[in-house]
């Protein structure tokens, strides 16, 4: 080997030296960079008397979230209490093709009080859709719902409220952003977000006299307001709601009623609670009254659709031919869990 090709030789390996440095450099400033992976978020507690918590299960289907500027946020709705919504529950993170995400959300903190199962009416899932044009599309093949309380001695409740699965359950897209998980089958059962005193959508009326909305008067149960039936007559009055259900499902009816008598008023004996289901009669019912004096009583009704997607809930009594009135809040149908 000559003089001449040693040097060219060390400047050969000088020179591979020096772009092994540059690479290593470069891919430590990547790797310096890049964003630490972001968990889901997890604000529920296994320590004795934490706060009640909502676990939420997602699974993905062949259609990613993005994460980044594509996420998800969670609205949980109540009876009485409305609605509060967390951002960003995949904290911007992507969840892959074809999986599960466990959330956990602190009902007291959300809410700033401790809620009851119950209580929650619904959850809904939004999409962000802030990338790309129009955002980027996903597929959600199952969700479920779940309320998980700790006891002071530590014992853990857990209530499952809500489960759907699909091919895919729900896809997100521009267009339809938004997904709504019914926990209750019933809209505004507590007749908080009926506008005036007059019954409005979801609900509707039957018969011919005074029928309203008890609004702020302190004659609720719970919250500020119930609604009524009023008549001397004797027709049959009543509220009614068309409701979606799952087929071949057991479901529980419940409601708070409370009638006149008791030397208040005709001793309404004459109230019915229950669900229509199309082509069957009768109806699926309970009578009912008087109620205990000046209490509300509750009523419970267990019922099966049979094949049926939507049974129809009413409320009503049958006029005694004197003036008579009922009082009624918190209808609810849920699934028996």
């Amino acid at each position: 080997m000559t003089i001449t090709d040693g040097v060219a030789r060390a400047g050969a390996r000088r020179s591979l030296g020096l772009a092994l440095a540059v690479l290593l450099a470069l891919l430590g400033a990547v790797v310096a960079v890049a964003p630490a992976a972001r968990a889901d978020v997890n604000q529920c507690s296994s320590n004795a008397g934490a706060a009640p918590c909502l676990v939420l299960g997602f699974t993905t289907g062949g259609d990613d979230l993005r994460g980044g500027n594509d996420n998800v946020d969670v609205t949980v709705s109540t009876t009485f209490r409305g609605a509060r919504t967390f951002r960003t529950v995949n904290q911007g993170a992507s969840w892959s093709n074809n999986s599960f995400h466990q959330v956990g959300l602190d009902l007291r903190a959300l809410f700033g009080v401790s809620l009851d199962p119950s209580e929650i009416t619904g959850v809904t899932l939004g999409t962000t859709f802030g990338g790309g044009i129009g955002g980027d599309n996903w597929n959600l093949d199952s969700f479920n719902v779940s309320y998980q309380k700790v006891a002071l001695d530590n014992r853990i409740t857990i209530s499952h409220l809500y489960g759907g699965a699909g091919s895919p359950l729900f896809r997100f897209t521009h267009d339809a952003p938004v997904f709504h998980a019914r926990i209750d089958a019933v809209g505004d059962g507590g007749f908080e977000e009926q506008p005036v005193r007059a019954v409005s959508a979801p609900w509707r009326t039957e018969g011919p006299d005074t029928k309203g909305v008890d609004r702020g008067l302190g004659l609720a149960r719970t919250g500020p307001n119930n609604a009524f039936i009023r008549t001397a007559s004797r027709s049959w009055n009543a509220l009614a709601q068309d409701i979606p259900v799952r087929p071949n499902t057991n479901y529980v009816l419940r409601g708070w009623v409370r009638t006149s008598g008791h030397g208040a008023g005709a001793d309404v004996n004459t109230g019915f609670f229950g669900v229509r289901l199309s082509g069957v009669w009768p109806p699926v019912e309970q009578q009912f009254g008087p109620s205990p004096a000046g209490q509300y009583q509750e009523i419970v009704r267990p019922f099966n659709p049979g094949d049926r997607t939507s049974v129809t809930v009413f409320c009503g009594f049958w006029g005694l031919g004197t003036d008579g009135w009922i009082q009624m809040d918190q209808i609810s149908v849920r699934p028996v869990s």
